[in-house]
């Protein structure tokens, strides 16, 4: 049975059974193989066999596609083969040694077995993070200069920082660890 073994830096991550005529890769979940990598286009790439041979197509990628180290369009796999997308390495192999005498199509629908995860992919960097925190401290500024002539509870302050400012980016920030937990959750 042909396989595709995913890595990433030389280390196994899964094994992937090719089960019917085509085997699509990529980020979204409706794919067999899928990838939540941002490097990785939502349809990457399609591994089919025409009946003689197993063939890997990059489909309309950002980032393309490398079989063994070289740039491809389109590439008939041999026993062996490593299939670059991302940073993920996808390794071709016939276990038993032969290819299949005869696959069945593929259904058309999403992967079977596969969790559509209802959350969207969420990427925060380190400058995203400082940019909201200085939005909500120059929004709780004016808020609270607005506010001073009236009477009620001060605004918590003490040398300078500014609580409801870091409470608003402790709370986007456990958002995204909730978020984190239940992908990792549904995609077991």
């Amino acid at each position: 049975m042909a396989q595709l073994i995913r890595k990433l830096k030389d280390r196994e991550l899964q094994r992937h059974d090719i089960l019917t005529t085509e085997t699509r890769i990529g980020r979204d979940e409706t794919n067999d193989i899928a990838i939540d990598n941002p490097g990785i286009s939502r349809h990457h790439a399609s591994v089919r066999w025409n009946g003689r041979e197993f063939l890997v197509t990059d489909e309309g990628s950002q980032n393309g596609l490398f079989v063994n180290g070289q740039k491809a369009t389109t590439w008939t796999l041999r026993d062996g083969d490593a299939i670059q997308v991302g940073k993920f390495e996808l390794v071709f192999t016939l276990a038993g040694g032969r290819a299949p005498a005869s696959l069945p199509p593929r259904d058309g629908g999403p992967a079977v077995g596969k969790v559509r995860n209802p959350l969207p992919t969420v990427a925060v960097t380190a400058e995203d993070v400082k940019r909201m925190m200085a939005e909500a401290e120059s929004r709780s500024r004016a808020s609270s200069a607005d506010t001073s002539s009236t009477a009620g509870p001060p605004t918590l302050r003490a040398s300078g920082t500014n609580y409801k400012g870091l409470a608003i980016g402790l709370g986007l920030l456990v958002i995204a660890l909730i978020g984190v937990t239940v992908f990792l959750i549904v995609n077991r």
